[in-house]
């Protein structure tokens, strides 16, 4: 399960006998004993690749392979180019330390991750994947997705994503039996099957999965709709805390399941899926309303969480051997929870088993000895795994570039329709972020997209397709309180969208409703406060010319006064909360460390009083930790110019 279209291979795996040997040479899933086995073999193998990778010479040697195997000069530009990207320099995980002779893309303005982009559009995968998978799927796409979550260690969806994903494929009847026959096995251990190393698109929109399901099969043979609905999970954060607690130096990660919208051209609000492996809760069949086609339902949950990095060997011998075998516990208790969970509305007559098999994990890792589980409250464990709020961010820097060039030009040349398409390629969750963005580069009109929409005339028209478009633009800023209202334009005039609106309705719409009233100027001393904490930090990551400086008033529209504030080429960033007095902010700075195996995170708080500044540091915080983390901070007055 590659890409979301069918390849010619789906055809030829279900088209002979599904015998035992076609079960275990030719499909892309394996489960049971089958699955262990191949996963078994493969560790040594991605040992070998994570050897060579460190070694200068035989890095040279392997991008050279690759690039005499798939001869870039004959490829079509939109895949030559970021292949060409990717051969050049070096492509390491960003919290490792190498001696490299040189980077080709540290002057970059932008991150790119070359190899996601490449896998997501249609031409990459098809000129240039297939050809090369296992190259990049070893680590070109695994550095690709690690550094793409450390640069929005943030932003919860990216730290952690857990949620509902979809996916629809045309397929055979013998691919529906093989999924039910996993499901009539009475041992629950054994309703699993894995892709070991390979990558399954999802979307985050049910739309997509219908689109593609309905697609024709090459030879147009009939074929069942499949809907794969995925519910992705992570580790219960008790025992992530317990296993960090005892094992700081193992790298955990959740990049199992990453949102990769922003960087794959076709708009599918993909969820990208590595090496997944699915417990399968239920398969029903129901015929289609429309084509009598049959419609097949999946139900499966997977989980988020592996050690995959390259200071993580591949071995199972010494402590790595018990650190594997604790953390595969770890990831089945959580799982089993998950599944009691959601069987009790896809398969009720499973709940008791799923709740006594995660009970048995546990007793499992009691007996070991290794972690201490004593504050672990196994009764809320699970339960409140996807109660996350979305923070804010804020898109200063050059992220998401080609899209978001895209969205200004469509606005500034008033094409409402096509702006409407770019926004819609967007997660719904983050739809309210672009109307917050300035356009990319410095010497622009300094317009964000919510001012441009409120100072436009709307099209003459009220019956034409432009005239809908516009119309939903200004209904979904007006109507999401996400979208800043007090947001002044990045100019030396700087006004808000209410004061640059076309008309007096537009100006109401786009009113401000300030929800933690701090005064002016107050907010102007915190913000400069901010901004020099900023400079000190990221140094000329955050220069006017390449970067945006936030503005602190967005916090005083939020219910949530938190904002993520990810920096270009910084890997991390800075979390700013608006503190409940409305006269301080805490600033918690994310840095990933070359040679560290956790991102550092120093805490501060700055007072909106002239003369005080306070810093407590907490290095080798998690990501997790610093969403949830409460501590008693005093704030020390200094000089200014400690700051």
């Amino acid at each position: 399960m590659p890409r979301f279209k069918p390849t010619s291979a789906a055809r030829a795996r279900f088209s002979a006998p599904l015998d035992a040997v076609n079960l275990q040479t030719l499909k892309s899933g394996f489960s049971g004993q089958v699955e262990r086995e191949r996963m078994s073999r493969l560790r040594s193998k991605i040992q070998e690749v994570r050897n060579a990778w460190l070694d200068n010479d035989t890095y040279a040697q392997l991008v050279e392979a690759v690039r005499r195997w798939c001869k870039p000069e004959r490829l079509p530009e939109e895949v030559r180019e970021p292949l060409e990207r990717l051969l050049s320099g070096y492509r390491d995980y960003a919290d490792v330390s190498i001696s490299r002779p040189s980077n080709a893309h540290a002057t970059r303005s932008s991150e790119q991750y070359d190899a996601l982009e490449m896998y997501c559009s249609i031409p990459g995968y098809d000129y240039l994947f297939k050809l090369v998978s296992d190259t990049l799927r070893t680590e070109f796409l695994t550095i690709d997705l690690y550094n793409l979550r450390l640069s929005q260690l943030g932003d919860p969806r990216y730290g952690n994503f857990e949620g509902l994903t979809h996916r629809g494929m045309p397929v055979y009847q013998e691919t529906v039996r093989f999924y039910e026959d996993i499901m009539r096995n009475p041992d629950l251990t054994m309703r699993s099957f894995a892709i070991p190393l390979a990558l399954t698109s999802t979307s985050a929109d049910p739309r997509v999965m219908e689109d593609f399901a309905t697609k024709k099969s090459p030879g147009n043979e009939r074929l069942v709709h499949m809907h794969l609905q995925v519910h992705t999970r992570g580790i219960d954060e008790g025992l992530l805390w317990a296993y960090r607690k005892r094992y700081p130096d193992s790298v955990v990660t959740s990049i199992c399941a990453m949102p990769v919208a922003n960087i794959s051209p076709e708009g599918e609000r993909e969820i990208l899926l590595r090496g997944a492996f699915f417990q399968l809760l239920s398969v029903t069949t129901k015929q289609s309303g429309g084509d009598g086609v049959p419609v097949v339902q999946v139900i499966v949950v997977t989980m988020n969480s592996n050690r995959d990095h390259s200071t993580e060997s591949s071995s199972n011998v010494d402590e790595k051997r018990v650190q594997r075998e604790i953390f595969r516990r770890l990831v089945d208790a959580s799982k089993y929870r998950a599944c009691a969970e959601l069987a009790a509305e896809f398969s009720p007559a499973d709940v008791q088993g799923y709740k006594m098999l995660a009970d048995k994990m546990l007793n499992e890792i009691r007996d070991m000895q290794e972690l201490d589980l004593e504050e672990f409250d196994e009764a809320s464990a699970g339960a409140l795994g996807l109660e996350k709020e979305d923070v804010a961010v804020w898109l200063g820097g050059r992220l998401y570039a080609l899209r978001r060039k895209q969205w200004h030009q469509a606005l500034t040349k008033k094409d409402w329709v096509g702006a409407l398409k770019t926004l819609n390629k967007e997660y719904s969750w983050r739809q309210c972020d672009w109307y917050n963005t300035g356009p990319l580069d410095a010497e622009g009109d300094g317009l964000s997209a919510l001012h441009i929409i409120a100072s436009s005339r709307p099209p003459e028209d009220k019956y034409s397709e432009e005239h809908r478009a516009w119309e939903e633009l200004v209904e979904g800023a007006q109507a999401d309180p996400r979208v800043w209202k007090t947001l002044k334009s990045f100019e030396e005039r700087a006004k808000t969208a209410r004061e640059t609106s076309y008309n007096q309705e537009l100006a109401e719409a786009f009113k401000p409703e300030i929800l933690h009233h701090v005064e002016e100027r107050r907010l102007a001393h915190l913000e400069e406060q901010l901004h020099r904490l900023m400079k000190d930090t990221a140094g000329s990551l955050v220069d006017p010319s390449r970067f945006r400086i936030p503005q602190l008033s967005c916090l005083t529209e939020m219910e949530d006064p938190r904002l993520w504030i990810p920096i270009p080429h910084m890997y991390g960033g800075f979390m700013v909360e608006l503190l409940r007095s409305e006269e301080a902010l805490r600033v918690t700075t994310i840095e990933t460390i070359a040679g560290q195996t956790a991102p550092q995170s120093t805490i501060r708080v700055l007072e909106s009083t002239p003369m005080s500044f306070g810093a407590l540091e907490v290095e080798n915080l998690v990501t997790e930790d610093i969403a949830k983390l409460t501590v008693q901070l005093t704030v020390i007055p200094v000089s200014e110019e400690a700051v």
